[in-house]
């Protein structure tokens, strides 16, 4: 089950009663493990995995050195697919969308695939085309997000990342992966550039912590 003090942003997935129904309930009732998550939050410190509790916050806030240059607190956010709809094919869909992604900055803008791997990783780097009074073409730089992705022996999307275009480590990525075959959910993970080499270790240690929180079936009756 997860903490109370780790938690944040919980949602619960209350389709299976009616509108009204749903009104009805109190915003503080107990919640039962019978009660199905749809999405909730936590940050965990990489590399040592501590989750974030106030106490743990307040003890950084007075003697943590770190800064947004060098931190590694990592915010992660659980979306469940059973209550939004969703299928698990997300992924696949960035990836493919790639090729058009920069077309509303208008003709000429492209994502540029590089010819190595970033970090283990398949890059895309925004560009534009730029010609020459000579009729010369080139590419350059545009400000835009980075994207990257990585395929699982099956060849299917385990992993896709967007980070922002600011030349420093601060710079925000958005990292999601599935949490298949364990669960039909999405992870949303954000931390600065400058651990993006260490977004595989990240993925699983993160996967890990969430697994942690599943309660079997025959426990059902523990509160949240």
């Amino acid at each position: 089950s997860i903490p109370r003090t780790v938690a944040k942003w919980v949602e619960y997935d209350d389709k299976a009663q009616n509108q009204q129904e749903r009104k009805a309930l109190p915003d503080e009732r107990t919640r039962t493990t019978q009660d199905k998550l749809a999405s909730f939050a936590f940050t965990t410190h990489f590399p040592d995995m501590e989750l974030e509790t106030p106490e743990v916050r307040r003890r950084e806030r007075e003697y943590s050195k770190e800064t947004m240059f060098n931190t590694t607190w990592i915010d992660v956010g659980i979306h469940s697919h059973s209550a939004t709809g969703k299928d698990a094919l997300g992924l696949e869909r960035s990836v493919q969308d790639i090729p058009s992604a920069l077309n509303y900055r208008g003709p000429g803008f492209a994502y540029q695939r590089q010819p190595e791997l970033v970090h283990g990783l398949i890059a895309y780097y925004p560009v534009r085309k730029v010609t020459s009074v000579q009729g010369k073409v080139m590419w350059s730089p545009v400000e835009d997000h980075s994207l990257y992705y990585h395929l699982d022996e099956t060849g299917k999307v385990d992993a896709y990342i967007r980070c922002a275009f600011v030349k420093h480590d601060a710079t925000p990525c958005s990292h999601y992966f599935y949490l298949l075959p364990t669960m039909v959910a999405e992870a949303r993970l954000t931390y600065r550039h400058g651990l993006l080499s260490r977004w595989q270790e990240i993925q699983n240690s993160v996967r890990r912590i969430i697994l942690g929180f599943v309660v079997e079936q025959s426990k059902t009756s523990l509160t949240q």
